[in-house]
């Protein structure tokens, strides 16, 4: 029988990366080498002009691990490839990290486009070529049962590792039960579509809930690993174990780091750090006040009918035309011009006045004459933006004090205005600083920098409005807001209006964005009993179950022959029966925390918590649909 013919052996396609590889491994190494580097020293220059941010550790470490695959492929060593493939998908990680920090957008995306093209060649450079004798296109052979048994039970393993790994060291997911950090983050209020209430109250901002279209929550991603990277710094939304009941996750804004002293006054932080002589006031970033701007009216927009503008705008002047989501104003007002007063309160919920404001629309000049102005009154001044429609526009501050002395300030806002274009008009005042945006431009005037060099201030009423003079426009999307007003606590009289407070080293003060309705460092009561047995049973004030239903179910769920006088969770999340001194409880049950009080220790305020409570920085709301991507600053 003649021998059979053995097929000649399949040449494996030409790769010109790899031939590359093979005949001079210093340029792919140099090669490597730019591409690796090029984007961490683009990180670290950003990073520079930034202020040296959080993402400096991370790009420096990058850096760093991109200089090893060169090495490798330079010297012929096939961990070189296998070291490259790594740093590139550190990268990708690193710049999504980013963007979603920052904000998505393409310039911040572009640099993990590199590495996925650096990916695609090396997968290219690394993959096997077939056996000899084996056609490129030959099906594998079948696996046994076994083997698949085996190869798909290994991928669950690690997939099941990875996810635990990810989930205590990199990213947790949470949902916000309560509304202490509305509007930020919205609550799950569970509301009643006719009394609009939440837990017997009203719930405050009801409105972002109706347009958000969502009552059951936000989800959010936080990041455990942050700050191994970075310091926890002022106005960070952080999530960490509460001190007085490990068991419960607790979500606040930080307003107060370790070692100073913090003082409240007009709704503003003050901070004196070791070796200041002043209280200098604790401005937020501009990213973070952007996101902390509340809505007063329940109307997504005041232009949809007349009906609606009227009865929250007062026009003084000729009458606009407001129809369909657009005011027009087609004749050129005569005289001293035509301006428009927002006429409802600008206050919290429990009524106080606040003076940080914000106005802002999208603006179409139709006249090649005159101007347009937006104007906040306040008790530190009035701030009025003038935009004329040939030259550049200014920023202006005029202060009336109780003294009777007058300030002026003007900066130059570098934009001009164009016939038929539109242009977004922003006016606004903040912690001591009014600023404007007119496309590129930001004019700014810091009025306030520390608590001592403030005047008495004038009383009045805040003041929004805006206008024109001899000028006809078009406008959209007419927006009105007020900042978040810090006050004292209502259940302790803490940090009253410019009181100091002192924070102890280590500690971090917390409160809510939603300050009327937050359990936050303000109102923490630490509370305490010694049982006869002579524990200690310590919890906060709040962590006290109410009387009735929830004590008579725990009664029943434990086996407990005789009511407890007071049912709590202490600070591991134990619910503990107590009962007086002289109380005769009965038998108890095994393994039921209870006891009969022998004393009780005076209680003590505390306001503080230490960073090893800290679980991590809140990210982005991933969920639900309504609030997809919101990033969380």
């Amino acid at each position: 029988m003649p021998d059979e013919p053995v097929p000649a052996a399949v040449a494996p396609p030409a790769n010109p990366l790899l031939d590359l590889y093979h005949k001079n491994r210093l340029l792919v190494a140099l090669l490597a080498l730019v591409t690796l580097e090029l984007v961490p020293l683009l990180g670290l220059y950003a990073s520079g002009r930034e202020g040296w941010d959080a993402w400096t550790t991370p790009a420096a470490a990058l850096a760093v691990a991109a200089l090893l695959p060169p090495i490798g492929i330079a010297l012929g060593k096939s961990w070189g490839l296998t070291a490259a493939g790594y740093v590139c998908w550190f990268g990708v990680v690193i710049v999504l990290l980013r963007a979603m920090t920052l904000g998505i957008s393409l310039p911040r995306l572009a640099p993990g486009f590199v590495y996925a093209a650096a990916l695609f060649g090396l997968s290219s450079m690394t993959r096997r070529p077939p056996p000899a004798g084996v056609a490129k296109d030959a099906p594998p052979p079948e696996l046994p049962v076994a083997a698949w048994a085996k190869e798909n039970l290994e991928a669950i393993i690690v997939a099941f590792i990875m996810a635990l790994v990810i989930r205590c060291f990199g990213i947790e997911v949470f949902k916000i039960p309560s509304s202490s950090m509305e509007p930020t983050l919205l609550g799950d209020v569970q509301i009643d579509e006719q009394a609009r209430l939440y837990h017997g109250r009203r719930c405050d901002f009801e409105p972002y809930h109706r347009v958000s279209r969502t009552s059951s929550g936000d989800r959010i991603m936080v990041t455990k690993f942050f700050y191994a990277m970075a310091d926890i710094e002022r106005y960070d939304v952080v999530v960490f174990k509460f001190p007085l009941n490990q068991s419960r996750n607790f979500i606040k804004r930080v307003v107060g780091i370790p070692d100073e002293e913090l003082k409240l006054y007009h709704g503003n932080v003050f901070v004196k750090r070791k070796g200041d002589e002043e209280f200098r006031i604790a401005r937020r970033p501009a990213r973070t006040q952007d996101s902390l701007w509340i809505n007063p009216s329940a109307l997504p927009s005041f232009l949809e009918r007349w009906e609606d503008f009227q009865e929250h705008w007062e026009v003084d002047g000729p009458k606009p035309t407001v129809l369909g989501g657009q005011l027009a104003m087609d004749v050129a007002p005569p005289g001293d011009g035509m301006s428009i007063r927002y006429k409802k309160p600008l206050e919290d919920p429990e009524g106080q006045r606040v003076s940080d404001l914000r106005i802002e629309f999208e603006l179409t000049p139709t006249s090649a004459t005159g101007e347009i102005f937006a104007e906040i009154a306040n008790a530190y001044g009035r701030f009025e933006l003038k935009l004329p429609a040939a030259g550049e526009g200014s920023l202006s501050w005029y202060a009336t004090h109780e003294k009777g002395r007058q300030a002026s300030v003007t900066e130059p806002a570098r934009a001009r205005l164009e016939i038929g274009r539109k242009t977004r008009i922003e006016l606004g005042v903040y912690d001591g600083l009014a600023y404007a945006r007119i496309d590129g431009a930001h004019p700014k005037i810091e009025f306030i920098k520390t608590r001592e060099a403030m005047e008495p201030l004038l009383p009045g009423d805040p003041v929004i409005r805006f206008g024109a003079r001899g000028a006809t426009f078009g406008l959209r999307e007419l927006r009105v807001s007020r900042d978040v007003h810090y006050k004292e606590g209502s259940r302790t009289g803490r940090f009253r209006d410019d009181q100091p407070v002192k924070i102890l080293p280590g500690e971090y003060v917390v409160m809510g964005d939603n300050v009327t309705s937050s359990h936050d460092s303000r109102g923490w009561i630490r509370k305490s009993y010694r049982l006869k047995s002579g524990e200690l049973v310590e919890y906060e004030s709040q962590q006290e179950f109410d009387k009735g239903v929830d004590v008579d179910s725990i009664q029943a769920r434990y086996g407990l022959a005789v009511t407890p006088s007071e049912l709590v969770a202490d600070k591991y999340g134990r619910v503990w029966a107590l009962y007086a001194k002289g109380t005769d409880p009965g038998p108890l049950p095994p393994h039921v925390p209870a006891g009969v009080i022998d004393d009780e220790p005076p209680n003590v305020d505390f306001f503080g918590i230490g960073e090893n409570f800290i679980v991590g920085k809140a990210l982005w709301v991933w969920w639900p649909p309504g609030r997809w991507f919101h990033l969380i600053r």
